[in-house]
C-alpha cells in the first residue's frame, strides 16, 4: 500500500464528532454545564466570530444563531469558501441538546443551529476576543421570578444531611417547620433588604460546616451556598448577608477575619435573596455542633393551613408532574410537586412528597432527595411507599463516607470514584468542485475525500482530572498531485491536560489553542496555570507557533508569556492581563501587551479587547463589542474593530521576497531594515457594525444591519509593490425570519442585502429554507440571485447559485449528509458576454461513539 493509503487506513481507526470543508476546523468544542438559571453551552470557535442575533425569541426546539466572520475568519475562507461542521458534545441532555451545528460560507456570515428534544428558550452573549459564544438554555416554561424551575443556588450535598441525629433535633424541626409556614406566606420586598454579603470561604467540595464562634456572632444573619463555574470548575461558596451598605457589610467582615481570613465583601443582585432562601443553611443552635445543614424542608406546611386550590386543581397538578416525570422534566416535576406540597394534607400528599424526592434525585440533587426522602419516613414510616422510599434512601446513604468523629474538625472530603471516559468519533465525506468559463471545457480543480478524526480521553480521580485528545485530518487527493492540490494530513490537535482540584495547580502540554493571554492561535507548547483563589487564576505558557495544521513542530519561532485572569469581579465582571513576546531566528518578532474586559448583567453586555506592540509602539488590535437587549425583546448590538491585517509581526518581512526564512534575508538587511520592511508590509483595517432585531408577531423576527469596513494600503519597499487603498466598504442587510410556519421547527429567510465598495456594488435577494420531512430527515433548499454592476467599465453581472441539502440521522451516532448546488453567472461586457459556471457535491457521512 502507498504512503497515502496507509495514511488514509490509519485515520479510518480514530473518531471525529464534526465535519470540516475548509482546510482548518472553525468548531473547536462545545462545553455543557450548569447555569445560574438552566444550562450553559459555551461554543468555542478557531477564529474570531461576532454574535449578530438568533432566532427565534420564543420556544422552539430550533434555535439559529447569526454570526459575522472578523477579517481572519473572512479571508481564510476565500473566494467561495465554507466550513460546516456538527458536534454532539458530552453533556448534552443537560440541555435537552441533541446536536449543535456550524456553518459558514465566504461573503454570506455564518450560523449556529441548536436542535432540542423539547421546546427551549435561549439567551446568547460573548466571551473572550469573539471566539466563544455561550447559549443560555432554559425550559419554555421558565420565568425570571419563578426561580423554583432550575435555581441557580442549591444547598450543599453534605453527608451530614443524611444523619438522623442532626436532622431531627427539636430545635432544627421547629426552625424547619418554622421555614415551611413562612415559605407559604407573603414575603416582604426583597428590594429592602440589602445587597452586600459576606463571602466566608470557597472549595472545590461543598462546604458543610460554620465556624461555632462565628454563628453566635452573627445569630440573625443568613447563611447560604452558592456555586460559581471558573475555568471549567465548580466552586462551593459559603456566603452569610443580607448587609444594607457596603461599610456595615465590612465591619462584619472585621469580626470574622480570625476564623475565615480570606473572606471578601461583595455585592449581589436582589435575584440573590430569592435563592438564598433556598439554600439557607440550618447550622444549629450557637454552642452545639455546627456543621451545616440544608434547610430545605419541603414547601408543604406542617401545621394546619388554608388551601388554596381545589381538589380538580390538585389532581391536575399531579397529572402534569408524571407527565414532566415520563419526560425527563425533572425541574418541571420538582416545580409542580413542590406546589401540591404547599397546600395543607391532602390525598395525594403521600405521592407528591415521594415522587418530589424522586424528582430530585433524578436531577442529580442528591442531598435534596435524602431530605425529602427522610421527611416521608418521618409523617409516612409504614403503608404504601414506605419500602420503596427506604431502598432509595439506603442506596443513596450507602454510598456516604463516615462523617468526622470529632465535631470541631472539617468533614473529610468524600473520596470520589476513579473512572475513564473516552468519547469522539469519525466523518468521512467526498467532496468535488467543477467550474467552466465560457465554452472552455470543464476544470476539476477539487476531488477528494476529507476524513477528520477526534477521540479524548477523560480520567476523574480523588483530586485530579486528566484529559488528552487528538484532532486529525486528512485529504485524500483524488486528481493526483499535477492536477490536484496533493494529499496532506493535518494535526488540529493533541494535548494531555493535568489539573490538581486541590491544590489548583495544572498544566496542557502539546498542539492546542489559547484565545487569550496574548496567543495568536495554535501552538506546540505547554501552559501552567494555579487557581489561586476561586476568582484569581495565575497563567504561564511558551511553545513554538503553528501557523498551519499541517505543519510539524518549527522551531525557528518560540513565545513565552504570562497571564492573569481576575474573574467575576462585582459579579458582572472578567478581566484578563496579558504580557507576551516572540522572537524569530533570534530576534524579536513581537512584544505585545493587552488585555480583555468583560461585562455582563441582565440585558446589557461589553467586550472589549486590546493588543498593544511595546517593540513597534502599535496597536495590534482593538474590539469594542456592546449588546443590549430590551424589556421588550428588541436587540441592539454594535461593533467597533480595528487591527492590523496581518497581525504585526517581524516575520511579515517575508511577504512578497524569494526567501524563506527571517534568517536568509538577514545576510542582506540589518535588523531595523528587516523590522521596517515588516511594517510596511502590514496594513490597517477598521470595521464598524450596527444591527437591530426585533419580534414581528408570535413567529417573525426582522434583523437590519450596517457594517462599514475600510482596507488600509501599504507603501512599495523591498522589490514589493505597493497595495492601494482599497477605501470604504459599506453592507447593508434586511431579513425576514419565520419559524414553524409549515411545521413545528421549520424555518424560512427571506434576506435582502446591499453591498457598495470602490469597484462595484452588489444587490443581493436570498431564500433560505429548512423543513423537517421527519424525526431523522431533513432537507435544505436555498437559493440566492444577484446582480453586479462594475464601476470601472460600466459592466453588469448576474448571478444565480441554488444548492439543497438533504441530512438524515438514522440512529442516535450516525448520520448521512448530502449537498450539491452551483454558481452560475453572465456578465456583459462592451463588446461580448462572459459565462461563468461552478458545480459542487458534497456527501458522506458521520459516526459519533
Amino acid at each position: 500500500m502507498s504512503s497515502k493509503g496507509q495514511s488514509f487506513a490509519a485515520l479510518l481507526l480514530l473518531a471525529w464528532t464534526a465535519e470540516s470543508v475548509a482546510a482548518g476546523l472553525v468548531l473547536d468544542r462545545a462545553l455543557v454545564s450548569s447555569s445560574s438559571a438552566g444550562v450553559e453551552v459555551e461554543v468555542q470557535l478557531s477564529c474570531a466570530y461576532r454574535y449578530v442575533d438568533h432566532t427565534p425569541h420564543t420556544a422552539a426546539r430550533r434555535v439559529r444563531v447569526s454570526l459575522a466572520p472578523l477579517d481572519d475568519c473572512a479571508t481564510s475562507l476565500g473566494a467561495g469558501g465554507s466550513v460546516r461542521e456538527a458536534s454532539r458534545p458530552a453533556g448534552r441532555e443537560l440541555a435537552s441538546l441533541d446536536e449543535l451545528e456550524f456553518l459558514s460560507r465566504a461573503g454570506a456570515g455564518a450560523s449556529l443551529t441548536l436542535l432540542f428534544s423539547r421546546a427551549v428558550t435561549i439567551e446568547v452573549r460573548q466571551r473572550g476576543d469573539l471566539r466563544s459564544v455561550v447559549v443560555n438554555v432554559m425550559p419554555a416554561d421558565f420565568h425570571s421570578d419563578d426561580l423554583t424551575v432550575l435555581p441557580s443556588i442549591n444547598p450543599p450535598p453534605g453527608d451530614n444531611a443524611a444523619d438522623p441525629e442532626l436532622t431531627r433535633t427539636p430545635e432544627r424541626l421547629r426552625r424547619a417547620d418554622e421555614r415551611a409556614r413562612q415559605a407559604t406566606q407573603a414575603k416582604p420586598a426583597v428590594q429592602k433588604r440589602g445587597q452586600y454579603v459576606i463571602n466566608l470561604e470557597s472549595a472545590l467540595e461543598p462546604v458543610t460546616q460554620i465556624h461555632a464562634d462565628v454563628v453566635e456572632t452573627g445569630v440573625d444573619w443568613q447563611f447560604y451556598t452558592a456555586d460559581a463555574m471558573l475555568a471549567g470548575t465548580t466552586w462551593h461558596r459559603l456566603r452569610v448577608g443580607f448587609f444594607a451598605t457596603e461599610a456595615a457589610a465590612e465591619q462584619a467582615l472585621a469580626s470574622l477575619r480570625q476564623h475565615y481570613p480570606r473572606a471578601w465583601v461583595t455585592k449581589v443582585p436582589t435575584s440573590e435573596h430569592l435563592l438564598a432562601d433556598s439554600a439557607t443553611l440550618d447550622a444549629g443552635v450557637p454552642g452545639e455542633q455546627v456543621t451545616a445543614q440544608p434547610s430545605h424542608a419541603p414547601a408543604k406546611a406542617v401545621e394546619p393551613g388554608v388551601a388554596t386550590l381545589d381538589v380538580a386543581k390538585l389532581q391536575a397538578l399531579m397529572d402534569d408532574g408524571r407527565t414532566a416525570m415520563i419526560a425527563a422534566d425533572y425541574p418541571r416535576a420538582i416545580q409542580l410537586y413542590t406546589r401540591a406540597l404547599r397546600e395543607p394534607e391532602h390525598p395525594h400528599s403521600r405521592d407528591a412528597l415521594e415522587f418530589l424526592g424522586l424528582a430530585r434525585e433524578r436531577n442529580g440533587q442528591k442531598a435534596h432527595a435524602v431530605a425529602e426522602y427522610r421527611r416521608f419516613l418521618e409523617l409516612y414510616p409504614e403503608g404504601e411507599g414506605a419500602d420503596r422510599v427506604s431502598q432509595r434512601l439506603a442506596g443513596l446513604t450507602a454510598l456516604a463516607p463516615p462523617r468526622a468523629a470529632n465535631s470541631g474538625q472539617r468533614a473529610r472530603r468524600p473520596r470520589r470514584e476513579s473512572r475513564w471516559e473516552m468519547f469522539g468519533g469519525l466523518s468521512q465525506y467526498y467532496r468535488l468542485d467543477e467550474t467552466q468559463f465560457n465554452d472552455r471545457p470543464r476544470l476539476t480543480s477539487q476531488s477528494s475525500i476529507l476524513t477528520d478524526a477526534d477521540l479524548m480521553v477523560r480520567r476523574r480521580g480523588e483530586r485530579t482530572l486528566f484529559t488528552s485528545r487528538v484532532t486529525l485530518g486528512n485529504l485524500y487527493d483524488l486528481l493526483g498531485e499535477d492536477e490536484g492540490p496533493g494529499s496532506s494530513t493535518r494535526v488540529y490537535y493533541l494535548y494531555a491536560d493535568l489539573q490538581d482540584e486541590q491544590t489548583g495547580l495544572g498544566a496542557r502540554v502539546g498542539r492546542q489553542s489559547l484565545r487569550t493571554s496574548g496567543v495568536l492561535g495554535r501552538f506546540d507548547g505547554a501552559q501552567l496555570s494555579w487557581q489561586w483563589r476561586p476568582n484569581t487564576r495565575f497563567n504561564i505558557q511558551s511553545g513554538f507557533p503553528v501557523e498551519s495544521s499541517g505543519d510539524s513542530i518549527d522551531t525557528d519561532r518560540v513565545f513565552y508569556g504570562f497571564s492573569v485572569d481576575l474573574l467575576d469581579m462585582l459579579e458582572t465582571v472578567d478581566l484578563n492581563l496579558f504580557y507576551n513576546t516572540q522572537e524569530v531566528n533570534g530576534i524579536d518578532d513581537r512584544e505585545a501587551v493587552g488585555g480583555e474586559l468583560r461585562y455582563y448583567d441582565s440585558s446589557r453586555a461589553l467586550i472589549a479587547h486590546i493588543d498593544y506592540d511595546v517593540s513597534y509602539s502599535e496597536l495590534n488590535s482593538l474590539t469594542v463589542l456592546g449588546n443590549w437587549a430590551s424589556d421588550n425583546r428588541v436587540t441592539i448590538n454594535a461593533m467597533l474593530d480595528q487591527r492590523k491585517s496581518p497581525f504585526l509581526l517581524t516575520r511579515n518581512a517575508l511577504i512578497g521576497q524569494p526567501f524563506g526564512t527571517i534568517e536568509e534575508l538577514l545576510l542582506t538587511l540589518t535588523e531595523d531594515e528587516l523590522r521596517q520592511l515588516a511594517a510596511d508590509r502590514t496594513g490597517d483595517v477598521q470595521a464598524l457594525a450596527l444591527g437591530v432585531s426585533l419580534p414581528l408577531f408570535e413567529r417573525f423576527q426582522l434583523n437590519a444591519d450596517v457594517t462599514l469596513n475600510e482596507f488600509g494600503g501599504t507603501p512599495a519597499s523591498g522589490g514589493v509593490a505597493a497595495v492601494p487603498d482599497a477605501g470604504t466598504e459599506y453592507f447593508y442587510s434586511l431579513n425576514l425570519i419565520g419559524s414553524s410556519l409549515l411545521k413545528e421547527g421549520d424555518s424560512s429567510i427571506v434576506g435582502l442585502r446591499y453591498a457598495e465598495g470602490t469597484n462595484a456594488t452588489t444587490t443581493s435577494i436570498y431564500i433560505n429554507t429548512r423543513y423537517p420531512v421527519t424525526r431523522g430527515l431533513r432537507i435544505n433548499p436555498r437559493l440566492r440571485l444577484s446582480h453586479r454592476e462594475f464601476v470601472r467599465d460600466d459592466s453588469s453581472e448576474w448571478i444565480a447559485a441554488p444548492a439543497i441539502r438533504i441530512l438524515y440521522r438514522f440512529s442516535r451516532h450516525y448520520s448521512l449528509e448530502l449537498e450539491t448546488g452551483g454558481e452560475w453567472s453572465s456578465r456583459d461586457l462592451e463588446n461580448e458576454t462572459s459565462d461563468f459556471n461552478s458545480f459542487f457535491i458534497f456527501a458522506g457521512y458521520r459516526a459519533d461513539f
